[in-house]
């Protein structure tokens, strides 16, 4: 995502392959899946990590992008305004000599998320507007810091879609084509939130929408991540 005209001050995954601005972006490395049983990534299950005001304990790796690794994470409270108690954590993490580059790009993808999780939706029947939108994946909390080992760790705490995507609805129904309606759906899914970005005080332009990008919870429509 791009502001119209910059973004006031401060990726459901990856330097800042979702939100980022002029130049483009360069095109984000394939997410690549793996079994829970397979060790990837630099976090083991039971690990304990701190993410702003957040302890998350992670369960198990589930995917890579870019510089990213993703997790999928619980914690002992409730997290954010919908109470999660299970979440997708982000960790990107890069050198010392990338420093200058990367951390401008994390930071303004958190900026932008959390200006996402802030922004008054439209007005209901009842009158009243919503913090955030219901068709954006929900931003938790984030954290920048130093790595023990050297170089820059970047944690990013999000709403887990457990429905998966687009794709792994489309792999699940080879035999039983998806229908005219919910195909509808999905594009009215994806509209939602293109629009709710477009008329924020401080219009958003998205320049990676794709496939792989559109998230469903356990229940529910589609969400951009």
């Amino acid at each position: 995502m791009v502001p119209a005209q910059g973004l006031p001050g401060g990726g459901h995954q990856v330097p800042s392959a979702h939100y980022s601005t002029a130049p483009p972006p360069q095109a984000q490395q394939p997410r690549h899946a793996y079994p829970a049983s397979q060790k990837k990534g630099t976090l083991n299950p039971g690990q304990e990590v701190k993410v702003g005001a957040q302890i998350v304990i992670v369960d198990r790796y589930l995917s890579e992008g870019g510089y990213a690794h993703v997790y999928l994470t619980h914690s002992r409270n409730p997290i954010g305004p919908n109470n999660l108690t299970t979440h997708c954590l982000k960790r990107i993490g890069f050198r010392e000599e990338q420093a200058p580059d990367m951390l401008k790009d994390v930071k303004r993808e958190i900026d932008v998320m959390k200006t996402l999780s802030i922004a008054k939706g439209p007005v209901g029947k009842d009158g009243k507007s919503e913090e955030g939108c219901k068709w954006i994946v929900e931003y938790l909390d984030s954290s920048v810091n130093r790595s023990p080992t050297g170089g820059w760790e970047v944690f990013i705490l999000m709403e887990f879609c457990a429905g998966g995507g687009i794709i792994d609805l489309l792999n699940k129904r080879l035999r039983d084509r998806l229908k005219e309606v919910e195909i509808l759906n999905i594009f009215i899914d994806i509209c939602e939130a293109v629009a709710f970005m477009h008329h924020l005080p401080q219009p958003l332009l998205h320049r990676d929408l794709k496939v792989g990008r559109h998230l469903r919870p356990a229940a529910g429509r589609f969400r951009r991540a």
